[in-house]
């Protein structure tokens, strides 16, 4: 077996090598026109805690499971920013956003290029704060779609670092990414704090006041909730009256909590 050794080393860079979109633009110094990083989706999921309790053995016991409740995306787009939102009131509802998602009107139409000498690739980034070991077990366990395919998975079968679903009909494709890979940060507030230089901030959920036991009464009433379910007596920390007062005027947008 012979083997040939180039005579000047390449760089390994299969993100650009990979891409004749991104090859062409950083060719031709157009690489802040390149759409993956310009237009994109988030999601987040909210999970309660639901006590078991179950012993297994004489060692080992387990005390709680997490339960899915609510997922929320924002997709950002040339023409604006808008949401869409699902949660445990709505049967099979991390099905019915998976299916939202892979049906996102006008996502080609955003990602094409006016430039026709530049390569198109319809890559759609689907982005969210580490999302490797909870959301492989719980939002793609049970995926099934005529129309899409897993077409690439980086990670291990539990840990789920990338996973890359194509159309089968066309060419464009989502990329889950996993946010901790590209970040420093161990904590999402520390991520979306620095993520546009302050412009942002993480939002407060009512982790210790909703459970398996009250969510359902609790969302579907229309009165707003007070301060005091903010707070977190496990850290020994209250909600601000200026970030409350967010709250209150967030609220606006909705009929019900």
């Amino acid at each position: 077996m012979k083997v040939i050794l180039e005579r000047f080393p390449k760089p390994f860079v299969p993100h650009i090598l990979y891409s004749k979109t991104y090859k062409y633009l950083i060719a031709n110094y157009l690489t802040h026109l390149f759409k993956p990083t310009r237009y994109y989706i988030t999601y987040d999921i909210e999970t309660l805690e639901k006590k078991v309790n179950e012993k297994y053995g004489d060692s080992s016991q387990e005390t709680a499971t997490l339960i899915p409740y609510a997922i929320a995306s924002t997709v950002k787009l040339a023409s604006g920013i808008h949401s869409f939102y699902y949660d445990i009131r709505t049967d099979y509802f991390l099905d019915k956003w998976l299916e939202q998602l892979l049906e996102e009107p006008k996502l080609k139409k955003h990602y094409k290029y006016k430039n026709e000498t530049i390569p198109q690739y319809y890559e759609v980034p689907v982005i969210r704060f580490n999302s490797a070991k909870f959301d492989t077990s719980v939002l793609f366990k049970n995926l099934k779609s005529k129309y899409w395919v897993i077409s690439k998975y980086l990670g291990q079968s539990t840990i789920a670092k990338q996973i890359v679903m194509k159309h089968k009909c066309s060419i464009i494709e989502f990329r889950f990414i996993d946010f901790k890979i590209y970040s420093m940060q161990n904590r999402l507030k520390d991520a979306v704090r620095d993520f546009d230089n302050g412009k942002y901030q993480k939002g407060h959920f009512l982790h210790e006041f909703l459970n398996v036991n009250n969510y359902i009464d609790e969302l579907n009433k229309s009165e707003l909730f007070t301060q005091d379910p903010f707070d977190n007596k496990l850290r020994n920390k209250q909600l601000s009256d200026a970030k409350y007062k967010d709250y209150l005027i967030e609220t606006v947008k909705f009929t019900n909590r």
